[in-house]
């Protein structure tokens, strides 16, 4: 009985010492489960910011490349009203032209028609004619261009 006893005893510690290992166990484990559970919510809310900054991040990028694009629309905008203009300038200067050069026919030939029927028609007379012709004409276009180079400049300067 002794030896039972005894047995029962040991067994009894072992018991009670394989309690004590278990609990100790279990404390351990309530400890990581405590830490996981604080990493785990410390990460959630590291998540949840994360996407409202990334996703605000991400706005901010999409407003500066509309204002980006809208500054190079404005550019590009005023470059065509720019060139438009140009041309606009180029072709009003391109019909000043060509009305003066139809004045300047018109008179070169009421000038030599006035000519030729005042004249007889000798080669002298011809030649000397055309060298009449030539002053009075040299004589009026230098009135016309006065007439017209104060007409072109003003046109210059409000372009």
């Amino acid at each position: 009985e002794v030896v039972k006893g005894e047995n029962k005893d040991s067994s009894m510690q072992n018991l009670e010492l394989e309690v004590v290992e278990l609990r100790r166990l279990n404390k351990e484990l309530h400890m990581q489960k405590r830490n996981l559970t604080c990493r785990l919510s410390s990460m959630e809310s590291q998540l949840s910011c994360s996407p409202n900054s990334s996703e605000s991040d991400i706005v901010a990028k999409f407003k500066a490349e509309a204002s980006l694009l809208r500054l190079t629309n404005e550019d590009l905008s005023k470059q065509v009203e720019g060139l438009q203009t140009s041309r606009l300038n180029e072709v009003e200067e391109l019909a000043y032209l060509r009305w003066v050069n139809s004045c300047l026919r018109t008179e070169l030939k009421n000038t030599c028609s006035t000519l030729d029927s005042d004249k007889p028609s000798s080669p002298q007379s011809v030649v000397s004619s055309s060298g009449d012709s030539i002053s009075s004409f040299s004589d009026q276009s230098e009135e016309d261009i006065q007439l017209v180079v104060p007409i072109a400049q003003r046109k210059r300067l409000l372009y």
